[in-house]
């Protein structure tokens, strides 16, 4: 869960997918 707060502008999509 930590990549969505680094990439909470550009990877919200990418850290959703992986965090899912």
């Amino acid at each position: 869960m930590t990549h969505g707060f680094v990439v909470d502008g550009s990877g919200k999509k990418m850290s959703k997918s992986l965090g899912n």
